[in-house]
């Protein structure tokens, strides 16, 4: 078989279109363009206090390239509630922010047979916005206890095979 060299570029006239139709755009809107995941590391984090703490060792930090992208941020978080011999309702909140900005908030709650029982669970949060910023934007989870004792997982601890992370997805606007 036959195979031939055809030099297109020389059988053009005028303008040669760029590979993605001429536009000479980057990315088409919806396309990701970056993708950044920050894991929970060190050990498990836990909490009885009613006041929101930062969630140690996780931050996800995103650099937008144009102020007309947006941003995807999706969180899992491995959980353990505890009743800690005080209630059989334990639960604790979760939040996500930039430090400056809260925004998802959400409750894990577990009924359980006796105070001293504990239940263990994986959650989802996302949220979808616009920064209108190229400068460096930080994601970090906050956490607090309602009732009884709550817990946060790493991935270096051995206890979850889930561990608690952030992924933030810069969207072409």
């Amino acid at each position: 078989m036959a195979l031939s060299k055809i030099d297109v570029a020389n059988m053009l006239t005028g303008v040669t279109p760029v590979a993605n139709g001429g536009t000479a755009r980057t990315a088409m809107t919806g396309t990701p363009i970056q993708i950044v995941t920050a894991n929970k590391t060190g050990s498990s984090q836990n909490s009885t206090s009613s006041t929101y703490a930062d969630v140690t060792n996780l931050t996800a930090n995103i650099t937008p390239s144009s102020t007309s992208n947006y941003l995807l941020i999706l969180v899992q978080v491995s959980t353990q509630n505890f009743g800690n011999s005080s209630t059989t309702d334990p639960n604790g909140r979760v939040k996500l922010t930039d430090g400056s900005t809260d925004f998802v908030e959400t409750s894990y709650y577990h009924y359980t047979e006796s105070n001293d029982k504990y239940h263990l669970g994986t959650h989802f949060m996302q949220h979808y916005y616009n920064p209108n910023t190229t400068s460096q934007v930080s994601f970090k989870l906050q956490m607090k206890a309602v009732a009884g004792r709550f817990g946060v997982f790493a991935e270096d601890d051995g206890s979850s095979i889930r561990p608690t992370n952030i992924t933030v997805m810069e969207i072409a606007g």
